[in-house]
């Protein structure tokens, strides 16, 4: 119960309270080789990652982090998460 007596069921069945789930994707980018194999790589190879990431998106896929693997790293990691349409329900 919360402090002015309600409860976090108060007014839900339980078929409303479905969680969000996930699916995650990962993918290494190598900075140096993207932009040396992109078309035309004189300065726009922020242009193919964009494409990229715009074809990932039109999947439902969202850019929710880009770290490097490792200090002064060519190489970084980029976490794309979209709602998972799997049935939980049916063991998996």
């Amino acid at each position: 119960m919360f402090g002015d007596g309600s409860s976090f069921r108060s007014g839900h069945n339980e078929r409303e309270l479905t969680m969000q789930t996930w699916e995650y994707e990962t993918i290494i980018l190598e900075a140096s080789g993207f932009f040396d194999r992109a078309p035309h790589a004189q300065g726009k190879g922020t242009e193919q990652i964009s494409k990229y990431l715009n074809e990932m998106g039109a999947h439902g896929w969202e850019l929710v982090a880009a770290t490097p693997v490792t200090t002064n790293s060519h190489f970084h990691m980029l976490y794309l998460k979209r709602p998972s349409t799997k049935d939980l329900g049916a063991g998996g």
